[in-house]
């Protein structure tokens, strides 16, 4: 039987792994970083009244939305 085959294993930083974990830390940083300066999107105004109101017929989302967000909500408010 012919030996196993092995494989080249290339150094962590020449390997591009580490460039793509770079990028993906940087975006996270910047995203983290400017995060605070934006307010509620009006699709959101809409989920949150319609939190108020759960029912299974929404025609512009899914009823888990609002279900989910009315749960957010009063874990919020046990909270604090």
């Amino acid at each position: 039987m012919a030996g196993a085959p092995t494989r080249d294993h290339k150094p962590f930083l020449a390997s591009g792994l580490a460039i793509l974990w770079a990028i993906a830390a940087a975006k996270l940083l910047f995203h983290i970083y400017f995060n605070n300066r934006y307010g509620y999107f009006r699709d959101e105004f809409d989920y949150i009244a319609c939190c108020d109101h759960l029912e299974w017929g929404y025609i512009d989302q899914p009823p888990l939305i609002p279900f989910l967000i009315r749960v957010g909500t009063a874990a919020q408010a046990t909270l604090s």
